[in-house]
């Protein structure tokens, strides 16, 4: 029996949906599977009713679950212990941590848990910077920042702590918008001009627009957020952005992107190099993790 295993058992509780207890562990299906399949070897029960639409704990489930959640918590708790101690060790001399942020957005949450985390470790000093898009990935595998907050996606160099969901909106000008809109068909947009912020054709963000959006002919691209948004205010254009990337807009409208959902809405979260880090990355993500359990 390992965590990794007790963590899928939980999710898959949670959710009651292997699938879905999937995605958000960041593994595949048959992965999440395999790990239930191994535990309930070792254990020699069956902690599930396996049903098509959904799964059920079984007896045995249901008393294992308080216990597996215990055994988490204890573990995520002795690594941040241990953390901690290696960063006090770690030189005798404070320690900073480069942070990438989201779309170049101060999100409150964000700045609630930064500001937990220095208060809790003074001896680490956070330094963030502004980022669009995709680009914070790039600047953490340039080693430029020891942490990037973005869209979570998996990567084979990279692990991620999930923090917050969020979904793609289209901005308008209040100007091109009905009183009571609150979503918009991509349809109607077409022969509209696209405003865009720069970006990698390769990079998370771009993809999932682009995937919504195809490839419009009419195109503009400008280099801040506070150009893009001066753009919307006096011309017949959109912009597609996070709607936790805006906030407090003045004459523009955010509205409902009509399309599945598992396009427009994602998970964001911080992303660290898995081979290689340092000490005060180590002691964020576990206090991340315990603060967000």
């Amino acid at each position: 029996m390992n965590q990794r295993e007790l963590r899928c058992f939980l999710q898959v509780a949670k959710t009651q949906n292997f699938t879905i207890a999937a995605q958000q562990l960041f593994m595949t299906q048959p992965a999440v599977s395999a790990q239930i399949t191994n535990l309930e070897r070792e254990l020699g029960v069956s902690l599930f009713q396996r049903g098509y639409h959904e799964v059920k704990l079984t007896y045995a489930g249901e008393v294992l679950l308080p216990t597996a959640k215990k055994v988490i918590t204890g573990f995520d708790q002795m690594t941040l212990a241990v953390t901690s101690l290696k960063q006090d060790q770690y030189d005798g001399q404070p320690a900073t941590l480069r942070m990438g942020l989201y779309f170049a957005t101060p999100l409150n949450a964000i700045l609630d848990l930064i500001h937990l985390f220095t208060v809790q470790y003074p001896s680490i000093q956070v330094m963030t910077d502004a980022y669009y898009g995709g680009a914070a990935l790039t600047a953490l595998r340039h080693h430029e920042i020891d942490v990037a907050l973005g869209l979570v996606t998996p990567k084979p160099d990279v692990t991620w702590v999930p923090i917050m969901g969020d979904e793609l909106v289209v901005l308008r000008s209040e100007d091109y918008v009905a009183a009571t809109q609150t979503s918009i068909d991509l349809a109607t947009l077409k022969e509209k001009m696209l405003i865009n912020l720069p970006s990698s054709p390769h990079d998370d963000f771009s993809q999932r627009q682009a995937t919504l959006l195809g490839q419009p002919t009419n195109q503009l691209t400008v280099h801040s957020m506070a150009a893009a948004l001066m753009n919307l205010t006096c011309a017949d254009a959109y912009m597609v952005v996070p709607r936790r990337a805006v906030s407090e807009l003045q004459h523009i409208r955010a509205l409902r992107i009509a399309a599945p959902t598992k396009v427009t809405q994602f998970k964001i979260g911080f992303a660290y190099l898995t081979a290689e880090h340092a000490i005060a990355t180590d002691v964020f993500v576990q206090f991340t993790k315990l603060v967000n359990a």
